[in-house]
């Protein structure tokens, strides 16, 4: 059996070997919070750059569209800025505007989820943090329960 002073010490050692333990742990589930959430807000900012090119390709192919209708109703010999010929470029113009805003508020949508789960991660990565120092003090106080300090002191007061 350990004498009493070497067991102190060794409480004391163990104890202090938990709470860095426990420390560094919410530490690196903090950074790896951090990290993921600053993925998320890089994809945000793709996904936005996404949507963009999506309205200018819808945009692109909205106009070429046109083109042809237009170039499809002079060849006809009739005219293109009226009647049904007008019609029909308007509702192009119309679809294409939707389309184009539709690409951009999906981008958007995207983008503000993937925002609030780099909110939520970063949220969960300081809590995660702090609960490994809470953790920390618990151990260093039953630690100091479980300590015979007057060993320690008797053996070298």
């Amino acid at each position: 059996m350990c004498e009493p002073v070497s067991l102190a010490l060794m409480t004391i050692a163990s104890t202090g070997i938990s709470v860095a333990g426990s420390i560094k742990e919410g530490n690196a589930k903090r950074r790896a919070a951090d990290a993921q959430a600053d993925l998320n807000e890089q994809q945000a900012g793709r996904e936005l750059e996404i949507a963009a090119l999506n309205a200018e390709r819808d945009g692109e192919e909205g106009a070429l569209l046109l083109g042809r209708q237009i170039a499809l109703a002079s060849a006809q010999g009739g005219s293109a800025n009226s009647g049904s010929n007008l019609l029909v470029q308007r509702q192009t113009a119309g679809r294409t505007q939707l389309n184009k805003e539709l690409a951009m508020m999906t981008g958007r949508d995207k983008a503000t989820t993937l925002r609030a789960n780099a909110s939520q991660t970063r949220d969960q990565g300081r809590s995660d943090q702090t609960s490994g120092q809470i953790q920390a003090l618990g151990t260093a106080v039953k630690g100091a329960k479980k300590t015979d300090f007057k060993a320690i002191t008797t053996a070298f007061g």
